[in-house]
């Protein structure tokens, strides 16, 4: 799709392209060359861009919470003088989604907002400015079925004004990376491949304790464990692995924008949240053709692993061969100590993961499976949804 003159301007404001799953998904729509610009409130880019269309509000990140707050008529005011085109925007994230509302107040143009994660993950102030202002948005999209059904519960919104749009991958640009980056394979040898950012709803300190059971056990003594990404709970998480003698064992390379040639050697690929908006991250493994065990947590890993909606609705209470990857009941990090012994919520994780590594044959299995549902989240099929709900706006 080229834009003409007569094609509606819709463009895209975001927090900042410095990593995660929001970020990367204004990205890769980004680069479609579709839209018209590219609005960031904070000027960090991690994310490779085809298209000069980036324009920073900001060029520094605000670290305090008030000072975020204090900054939106800052931003809201440079979009007043660079937005005088834009018959739509789009945005991604709470902050983002806020500004273009009040953009909206002030000139008007079809504010149309994305909630990438789950209910459960909104924190409480969110909520309140969420009720006050997404009544003034002209459309909510959500990335999951499940979101949706949570978001129209919190705002009492009718359905017809929330639509699921999933998360997009390109898999031109995987390819290219893959091909362009041999430095970036990962390790040769049987291994897992976490990737995330290192805070408590990610349950990295679970993956490490699995993961030390596993390599106690008959068979798995070669065994690797890739951890990719960044956060508070890092400096924890690697001296919990020293302490446990495992520093050999434990690759941490740190976040990369480019985690492709780890997914496609990965044994296995895991994911292991207690919430998400929709994990991103899996589809990006199973385009590798990485074979997944996903925790069962809302949303979004359901409507990955089982579309065809075949397990029975409610918590998973044991793992599950699903039809494109291992399902597993959600961890709670609550209940996840720092002793190196498994708790029973824990259990299930080490099993999923043992039955796909014992097995070359479903190993095999699931990374066809992967391949195949990947496929269905091409960025050219998301990009047109995207684009079908602005001209029904217009």
């Amino acid at each position: 799709m080229t834009l003409s003159p007569k094609t509606p301007k819709v463009s895209l404001l975001t927090i900042s392209l410095r990593g995660g799953g929001a970020e990367r998904q204004v990205a890769t729509l980004a680069n479609t060359g579709t839209f018209h610009r590219v609005y960031l409130l904070e000027g960090d880019i991690h994310y490779f861009l085809r298209h000069d269309l980036v324009i920073c509000l900001c060029k520094t990140a605000s670290q305090a919470g008030i000072s975020k707050l204090l900054r939106l008529p800052l931003s809201i005011f440079k979009l007043l003088s660079h937005t005088k085109q834009e018959t739509h925007l789009i945005s991604f994230m709470e902050r983002a989604n806020f500004v273009n509302i009040l953009l909206k107040l002030l000139r008007p143009h079809k504010a149309i907002v994305s909630v990438r994660t789950s209910t459960r993950g909104i924190k409480a102030i969110n909520r309140i400015v969420m009720k006050i202002l997404y009544p003034f948005a002209d459309h909510i999209v959500v990335n999951s079925e499940g979101s949706k059904n949570g978001l129209i519960r919190m705002l009492g919104w009718p359905a017809s004004r929330v639509s699921v749009i999933h998360n997009a991958l390109d898999h031109g640009l995987i390819q290219e990376y893959l091909a362009t980056s041999p430095s970036e394979q990962g390790p040769k040898t049987r291994n897992i491949v976490w990737c995330g950012r290192f805070i408590s709803s990610k349950n990295p300190l679970a993956m490490v304790k699995v993961f030390h059971h596993l390599k106690g056990l008959a068979g798995f003594e070669d065994l690797i464990l890739v951890m990719l990404g960044n956060g508070p709970q890092l400096v924890e998480i690697q001296a919990w692995v020293a302490h446990h003698q495992l520093t050999h064992a434990v690759i941490f390379p740190g976040f990369r924008e480019n985690p492709y040639g780890f997914f496609s050697n990965a044994s296995v690929f895991v994911h292991t949240s207690e919430m998400e908006g929709f994990p991103n991250v899996v589809i990006e493994a199973m385009a590798c053709g990485a074979p997944v065990v996903v925790t069962d947590c809302d949303y979004g890993p359901r409507e990955i692993l089982d579309p065809k909606k075949r397990i029975q609705q409610g918590h998973l209470m044991q793992v599950v061969p699903a039809e494109f990857g291992i399902l597993v009941p959600v961890i709670s990090s609550v209940e996840s100590a720092a002793t190196k012994w498994l708790s029973p919520n824990e259990q299930p994780l080490e099993e999923g993961l043992r039955i796909l590594l014992e097995s070359a044959d479903l190993r095999a299995h699931y990374q066809r499976q992967s391949s195949v549902r990947a496929a269905q989240f091409s960025v050219e099929e998301i990009n047109a949804q995207w684009h079908r709900l602005v001209e029904a706006l217009s």
